[in-house]
Order: structure tokens, then sequence, then C-alpha cells
């Protein structure tokens, strides 16, 4: 491997990569996905790129959805879009919906698109991107600077260059779910469209393993209370 170039450590699937590739890609935070998602000037791809990481869709799902799969509600004054997903590799679950605020920062630059969206009737809402092997090809180009990587065999924590494998943002959002907001790995599997709860139990484990190390990384000297 090139030490000058990016690493990139899913080839294929990273949600059945993890263990094998032996090292966990800590999830970057959201800031940092927001700003790399906002330097790409196509507006298309920009809102594909939000849209596959608010919903975890794989991108051959995202590029079949129509204007009929989409649906701008409001809870309380707040807007959200509500997105029926055509599952891939689920026979028993075929749709799931899920739903996307425009109301938080992250998400308020894709209000403009859905919009136009819903005012042309745009049919198939992503067709402009082009085909999966050119939104693979365009995003692949994006790198992640700096990011956190544990070895799990040997447990050091290193920073790396991370090229995007346009999968990564599907990790990246299921990852978020567990860690920022409580998702059970029941939830998890529904958000996903797993037809099975194992893949789910892989990212509660990858959040074991993060709990872990902020405790082996707590000064414990600090602390002024004894055990009687």
């Amino acid at each position: 491997m090139n030490p000058l170039q990016p690493n990139s450590f899913y080839q294929k699937n990273p949600e059945t990569e993890l263990l094998a590739n032996r090292a966990i890609v800590y999830a970057p935070s959201q800031e940092v996905i927001l700003k790399k998602g906002l330097e790409i000037t196509n507006k298309e791809l920009r809102a594909l790129y939000f849209f596959l990481y608010q919903t975890g869709a794989r991108i051959s799902e995202a590029l079949k959805v129509r204007y009929n799969d989409i649906s701008i509600k409001s809870i309380e004054r707040k807007r959200y879009v509500e997105v029926r997903l055509f599952t891939l590799k689920n026979r028993k679950q075929k749709i799931r919906t899920i739903a996307i605020p425009l109301y938080i920062p992250m998400e308020l630059q894709m209000y403009q698109f859905f919009d136009t969206v819903y005012q042309h009737r745009i049919d198939l809402i992503f067709k402009e991107v082009g085909s999966r092997n050119n939104v693979w090809d365009k995003l692949s180009k994006i790198v992640f600077n700096n990011i956190e990587v544990l070895d799990i065999k040997t447990g050091k924590v290193e920073q790396k260059d991370i090229r995007l494998h346009p999968h990564l943002l599907r990790h990246f959002r299921l990852t978020h779910l567990i860690q920022l907001y409580n998702y059970t790995p029941f939830e998890l599997q529904q958000f996903a469209g797993w037809s099975s709860i194992q893949p789910a139990s892989i990212y509660v484990s990858l959040n074991a393993t993060d709990l872990a190390r902020r405790f082996m990384e707590f000064n414990y000297t600090k602390q002024k209370y004894k055990i009687q």
C-alpha cells in the first residue's frame, strides 16, 4: 500500500468486513461529515451524499427513490421528510420508512433540494447524478483526514486519512444511531432493513469497545473518593 495514499479499509461491504479487517474506524463527528458534504459543488450529488448518510441507504436503494416515495410533514411546526425506501437483500421487509429532519443544521441545506422535487414533481429524484458506478466513483474521491482507527489486535489507536468508501456513510449513520441516539439493536435492525438482528450486534459491540477505551483513558488518580 502506498503510504502517501489514504487508507481504505473497506473494499466490499464494511458491515461484513469490520472484524475481518482487524480495525475499527471511529465514525467522524457529524460536524466533519457536514463539512465534507458541503464541499460537494454539484447540488444533486451533495443532496445524495447527505441522503445516504441520513437514511443509511445503499446507493442502489437511494437511486430508486421517486417523487411518490417522499412526503414533507411537520411535528410542532418542525418539518421533516418521510422517505419510503425499497430494501435490498431482505425479502421479508421490502419497504422501510425513514424520517429525515429538516430543522437542524445538517439537514437545512437539503430542504431546498426536496422543495425543488416537490415543485417540479421530479419522478426519479436523483436521476441527474447518473448511474450507481458513476456516483460511487465521484464519492470515493472524498477523504476524511485524521480519523481515529483502532487496531483490534494491538489495541493501538492511530490517526489516519480515510478515503470514503460510499457505503461507509451507512456505517457512520448506524454507528451514530447507537452512540448518539441510543438506538436498540431491534430499532437499528428496522432502520437498516436487515432480515436478522445479527448485523446490529456488531455495532453494539463497537460501541462497547469505544466505551471500554474511554474507561481506560480516564485518570482515576484524580478521584478523591476512597472505597471504605
